[in-house]
C-alpha cells in the first residue's frame, strides 16, 4: 500500500524531484530568454511574474534591475505586500551594485548581484536544495 500523497511530500528523496520554481520579475525578453536558458539546463522551473501576478510556489524570486529600477521596485512593492515572500536575488549591472544593492536592500531585497553572477547563484541554489534544510544540534553539557 502506498503512503499518501501528504506523506511522500516530506521525504527528503521526494523533494530532490520535485523542481524548484524560479519567478522572473522583468519585462526584458533577452534576460528572460538567458534566465529560461540556464534554469532549463539546471533542471529548474522558471514562471515569468507580471503586474497582479502572485508568489505562490515560487521558490526563488529573480529581480532584473538592469533597466526601469522605479519601476521594478514598485512592482516588488506592490507584491511584497501579499504575504510571505520567498528568497529575492536582484540582478543589474556590475558598475552600478553598489547603487543597487543600498535601494533594493531599501525594498527587501537582501542580495543583489552582477549580472555575470546569475548563473552561479542558480548553481548554487541547486547545491543548497538537493543538500535539504541544515540541522544543527546543540550539546548540552
Amino acid at each position: 500500500m502506498s503512503k499518501p500523497a501528504s506523506d511522500r511530500s516530506a521525504s527528503p528523496a521526494l523533494a530532490e524531484r520535485i523542481p524548484a520554481t524560479l519567478g522572473l520579475l522583468t519585462s526584458d525578453l533577452m534576460v528572460s530568454s538567458r534566465v529560461r536558458a540556464t534554469a532549463s539546463q539546471l533542471g529548474l522551473g522558471l514562471r515569468q511574474i507580471g503586474p497582479g501576478d502572485g508568489l505562490l510556489g515560487i521558490d526563488l524570486l529573480l529581480v532584473d534591475l538592469n533597466r526601469d529600477l522605479p519601476g521594478q521596485l514598485a512592482r516588488l512593492a506592490g507584491m511584497t505586500g501579499a504575504g510571505p515572500l520567498p528568497e529575492m536575488v536582484a540582478f543589474g549591472p556590475h558598475m552600478a551594485l553598489l547603487e543597487l544593492r543600498s535601494v533594493a536592500q531599501g525594498a527587501g531585497v537582501r542580495r543583489v548581484v552582477a549580472n555575470s553572477a546569475l548563473p552561479q547563484v542558480l548553481k548554487m541554489f541547486v547545491k543548497r536544495r538537493e543538500a535539504g534544510p541544515v540541522v544543527t544540534t546543540v550539546n548540552k553539557a
